[in-house]
């Protein structure tokens, strides 16, 4: 018999990704701001945490935008 597969869906172990910018770090916690909003995960409960290779923005977005709108849209960006 195959136990993994005779229990019921939810008593299953399931793996949850999530992404986002990491907004605060504690000793014990991460916060990663995501486009739903604030998520904070307890490091004891990761398995791993890895960069992500590419930006979230858009590629293209800046090709649409005057010199003016792209620096706006980058001092927005970094807080200034």
């Amino acid at each position: 018999m195959d136990v993994s597969n005779s229990r019921p869906a939810n008593s299953q172990i399931r793996r949850v990704t999530i992404s986002g910018l990491l907004a605060a770090e504690t000793p014990s916690a991460v916060t990663l701001r995501t486009t739903t909003g604030d998520s904070v995960v307890a490091k004891a409960e990761l398995r791993s945490r890895t960069r992500g290779e590419k930006s979230l923005m858009p590629e293209g977005l800046l090709d649409s935008l005057t010199e003016r709108e792209q620096i706006e849209l980058l001092k927005f960006l970094i807080g200034n």
